[in-house]
Formats: structure tokens, sequence, C-alpha cells
């Protein structure tokens, strides 16, 4: 993965289940870090969002 400068921070909250979720997709994708794994999980879902709504 690409490092690139990023200027913005956001903040969420989560469920238990969601963090969960998140902490597996991390370690079985070997990501270096959870905030990796959240901006790897947002651009997989923005780019299927992306194909689903391009029609």
């Amino acid at each position: 993965m690409k490092q690139t400068a990023r200027p913005y921070r956001l903040q969420v909250e989560l469920s238990q289940s969601e963090k969960d979720a998140i902490e597996d997709f991390w370690f079985r994708e070997r990501l270096p870090n959870r905030a990796a794994a959240v901006r790897e999980l947002l651009r997989r879902a923005l780019k299927q969002y992306q194909r689903e709504t391009s029609n």
C-alpha cells in the first residue's frame, strides 16, 4: 500500500462487534496497524459503492 500524506483525521464510534470485525480483518490481511485496516476497508467499500452506483 502506498503511503500518502493524510491531512484529515476522522474519529468514529464503533460497537464492540464492529471493532472486533476490523481487528479480525487487520490480522487476517496482515496490515501494519488498525488505521491501515480501516483505510483499506473504506477504500474497498467506496470502490464497491462506485461500481454499484455508476450504472
